[in-house]
């Protein structure tokens, strides 16, 4: 795309932007800035300047003092549901500026989340749930829906509570995204409504745990607001599952295990042993030393045996400065240090 191409893009997303109404949104929440950008260029304002390393991702950033929405412009996408992104990045800008504490600590639960086929297999059954209460709500059904959040909190509670906190970062962004592209394009946005509610049921999208928690906190938040369930939407130090199964005490009913879902995990963990072993034996050792690891792409990152498979970037401090390697990387581990990055 050429610096004229990104201008206009920029100016196009400036006017949707300015029809959206967002109060109607998020409780508080305000428009922020935002910035386009390709492997070259950025357009942020009026200004358009080189890329740097600030820019990665589609985020939130903090840009001249302030937090700001970003989005790279790799990928060819229809302006409104581009300009309802840029709205979910800007809600991390909104999450950023009122101190939001419930960040789920995503390099731990690479070693530390388990998948657990029994808490799995519950998840998916409360996915189903949460997908027939969206269409059809009872009062009977959504008591059963909290006794099997409350029945995961007691016998998985660190899985709960990281599966939460992603919910509560990503999912409450993903439902403003739902909802500004309703204020938009209503079509739009009713599909979006159906492709999140076909994800969460589809078992193999369990794997990652990450990526799906986006369509499972988007769908749990716009359950609860459609019908008037009440929670506390500003930036306490609960998240909205945590908050409504915490004076519950579950009943504890038999799940039992999906086979379905056994096997999808065991193929998962065979094709991230091939990804880490691929990359270990045939892959080109780009660093190596004792560094600190600044950031990967968690958003699909994998990880086996002290060695994380993270896909587009991984960000590294060494002696001098920091660094950012761009593509996919297998990064060895020593405890939380990096010892060698192999280029995939």
């Amino acid at each position: 795309m050429d610096i004229s191409q990104l201008r206009e893009k920029y100016r196009r997303i400036e006017y949707l932007l300015s029809t959206i109404d967002f109060s109607l949104l998020w409780p508080n929440f305000i428009k922020y800035p935002f910035a386009l950008y390709d492997d070259t260029n950025v357009v942020f304002e009026d200004a358009i300047f080189a890329k740097t390393n600030d820019f990665i991702g589609n985020t939130s950033i903090m840009f001249q003092n302030r937090n700001t929405a970003i989005w790279n412009m790799n990928e060819d996408i229809d302006e409104e549901v581009l300009t309802s992104k840029i709205v979910h990045e800007m809600f991390h800008a909104f999450q950023n500026d009122n101190h939001e504490n419930r960040y789920p600590k995503e390099i731990e639960a690479l070693y530390k989340y388990q998948y657990d086929i029994h808490n799995l297999s519950n998840k998916f059954n409360e996915n189903k749930l949460i997908v027939s209460l969206s269409h059809h709500f009872t009062t009977e059904n959504f008591t059963n829906l909290l006794n099997m959040k409350s029945q995961r909190n007691k016998i998985n509670p660190y899985e709960f509570s990281y599966e939460a906190k992603v919910e509560q970062i990503e999912g409450t962004a993903q439902y403003v995204e739902l909802k500004a592209l309703e204020s938009l394009n209503i079509v739009k946005a009713e599909k979006l409504f159906e492709r999140l509610c076909n994800n969460v049921v589809n078992p193999k999208n369990l794997f990652p745990i990450r990526i799906i928690s986006y369509d499972c906190g988007a769908l749990y938040i716009k359950l609860l607001i459609d019908n008037r369930v009440p929670f506390e939407s500003g930036f306490s130090n609960t998240t909205i599952n945590e908050q409504l199964v915490a004076s519950l005490k579950p009943i504890l009913t038999e799940v039992i295990d999906n086979p379905e879902i056994k096997m999808i995990y065991d193929s998962y963990s065979e094709e991230t042993k091939r990804l880490i072993k691929d990359a270990l034996t045939l892959g080109k050792v780009v660093a190596k030393g004792n560094y600190k690891l600044i950031g990967v792409n968690v958003y699909s990152a994998r990880y086996d045996n002290n060695c994380i498979y993270s896909e587009y970037f991984v960000a590294y401090e060494d002696e001098v400065k920091d660094n950012v390697l761009y593509g996919n990387y297998v990064i060895k581990m020593h405890k939380d240090r990096i010892t060698e990055i192999y280029q995939v």
